[in-house]
């Protein structure tokens, strides 16, 4: 999350602002006080703002939503894959009810009227959520990458257990590399520098921390991910490539599959013929013993 600056600003002259639209369009949140202080946006960008971020956050809460149900409703769907994407879609719900709407109120009225506490967990949470929503991105890849280059092997080990335990662990990974650092940064430095009225990670402020974490958080994966799916891709086109040099050369589809049919019909009449065969030496065998019995 970017450091926001506040916007207000305060007008010189009382005259050139609507004191009772400012404080309406800033709801509520701007002192009655002093009702010079003038918000952010005029209200038409303001409405614009809201409805584009909400809209946003609304279809985010309602797709992931549907797919949390889906997947706890209809066990058939209860699959390991759809488990890693059931851990994406909670941490996806937790961004779009949480996060999203706090940094519309936040853009909106151009300061954080939360206090500090609130601040501190909104951006843990956030930055977990965010984190976590990447690791699992990361979990599927890796699973598609070993379905795909160890088809024979890896489906033994592909278990509902492996499966938690590699959500789990994105989740612990996620809450280790951000929560303690937002919310306790203040007290390993000895003081709280973010302005009141703002909201940010204090930690943001040191570079050296912030490309460190940029690299782990997101780079990283980012460039693993990339190359898991083009090892994919890669042994996908090979296994073409070999699928195709074993078949007969000259020969058109058309024919292989007249071919196909034509040699499982053969193996169907063999099968029929030996089963016949198979009935007559038993019927044989029965009159046989029936007539030296009644003999």
């Amino acid at each position: 999350m970017m450091k926001i600056q506040s916007s207000i600003s305060v007008q010189s002259d009382p005259g050139k602002m609507d004191s009772n639209l400012s404080l309406a369009v800033c709801f509520g949140y701007v002192n009655q006080t002093n009702p010079h202080v003038q918000c952010p946006f005029k209200l038409a960008e303001m409405v614009l703002i809201i409805l584009g971020l909400s809209s946003l956050s609304l279809l985010t809460v309602i797709g992931n939503v549907l797919v949390i149900v889906s997947i706890k409703v209809n066990k058939s769907l209860q699959t390991v894959n759809n488990y890693f994407l059931f851990s994406l879609a909670c941490a996806d719900l937790i961004i779009g009810v949480f996060s999203m709407n706090l940094y519309t109120i936040y853009i909106v009225i151009g300061f954080w009227p939360l206090g500090p506490v609130i601040c501190d967990l909104w951006l843990a949470l956030d930055y977990v959520a965010s984190n976590a929503s990447v690791m699992n991105l990361l979990i599927i890849s890796f699973d598609r990458y070993f379905c795909v280059t160890k088809p024979l092997s890896y489906p033994v080990k592909r278990t509902t257990r492996m499966a938690g335990m590699m959500i789990a662990a994105a989740w612990i990974l996620s809450f280790v590399l951000w929560a303690p650092a937002i919310l306790f940064w203040q007290f390993f430095n000895g003081e709280r520098t973010v302005p009141k009225g703002e909201c940010y990670i204090q930690f943001f402020s040191n570079a050296a921390v912030t490309f460190g974490t940029a690299i782990a958080a997101f780079y990283l994966p980012v460039v693993i991910m990339s190359v898991l799916y083009w090892q994919i891709s890669r042994a996908s086109r090979s296994r073409v490539k070999r699928r195709d040099s074993h078949k007969t050369p000259g020969v058109s589809q058309e024919a292989r599959t007249q071919a196909t049919v034509l040699a499982t019909e053969e193996n169907r009449e063999r099968k029929k013929s030996k089963e016949a065969d198979g009935l007559q030496v038993q019927h044989i065998c029965s009159s046989t013993i029936i007539g030296k019995t009644w003999k």
